[in-house]
């Protein structure tokens, strides 16, 4: 499963360990957590096809949002995310979209990858 591939990415990576630990959720973080996190979620998933039908493999979308204290951080983590997602040869990523957003209740910044 894509989710599960692309956990092992980035909770492997050295860099991004050490910036968010263990604070690698899928679909939501838990409530009042401190600290720098990734959250990740499928988005869609769209068969691929060929001039011969069903090639059996999927284009799957995930949406990934990088959290932190500030922007700089934010957008330092989504980097470094979209790093070791490009350099996975099982995953053949791409960068969609990168949107900044702020959370209005704790002021903490999200870099969003999609």
């Amino acid at each position: 499963m894509i989710e599960q591939a692309f956990y092992t990415v980035i909770s492997g990576d050295v860099a991004i360990a050490a910036i968010v630990g263990a604070r690698i959720h899928h679909l939501t973080r838990p409530e009042n957590e401190a600290g720098s996190a990734i959250v990740y979620q499928r988005i869609g998933t769209v068969p691929v096809t060929s001039l011969a039908g069903d090639s059996g493999l999927d284009a799957v979308r995930l949406q990934v949002s990088c959290w932190a204290a500030t922007h700089a951080d934010s957008m330092a983590l989504a980097e470094l995310v979209r790093a070791a997602v490009k350099a996975a040869p099982d995953l053949q990523a791409t960068t969609a979209m990168l949107i900044n957003d702020r959370d209005a209740a704790t002021g903490n910044r999200r870099t969003i990858l999609d």
